[in-house]
């Protein structure tokens, strides 16, 4: 099952998948976290993918834990597809959460996110509502 946090900047999105973590059977394990907004399409395919394209480093340090791939809207869609191969062809022996700020479902009909990959992030959303609506 994968988890995706969605909600304004300063939700507490983040805050929320490391409490899900850190309450979690593999709480000891690694909470590896990668900002897709910041990662360059070199590093991301090195550290997720790796060389053979079934999973890079961050894959393996996250195993029994967590990877947290947080505004993953900013992922290209070519990672995107790269991506669902990589959790489509290995047992990655790892929780997947990720965070966005925007409607990935709506970004999935404007075809700007990947649908499959969408299926696979999304199977429990938690959305943040603004500090002033709580």
């Amino acid at each position: 099952m994968s988890i995706v946090g969605q909600g304004k900047p300063g939700t507490g999105r983040n805050t929320v998948a490391e409490l899900l973590h850190e309450a979690s059977v593999g709480a000891n394990a690694p909470l590896i976290r990668i900002d897709c907004s910041l990662s360059s399409e070199a590093h991301f395919r090195t550290g997720l993918l790796g060389e053979n394209g079934l999973g890079g480093n961050w894959v393996t340090s996250a195993r029994g834990g967590t990877l947290l791939l947080k505004e993953i809207h900013e992922l290209p869609v070519p990672l995107q597809k790269e991506l669902v191969s990589v959790l489509r062809n290995t047992a990655h022996g790892f929780r997947l959460m990720c965070t966005t700020t925007v409607d990935l479902e709506k970004r999935v009909e404007e075809g700007r996110f990947h649908d499959e990959l969408f299926y696979r992030v999304a199977s429990l959303p938690i959305t943040r509502p603004p500090v002033r609506e709580r």
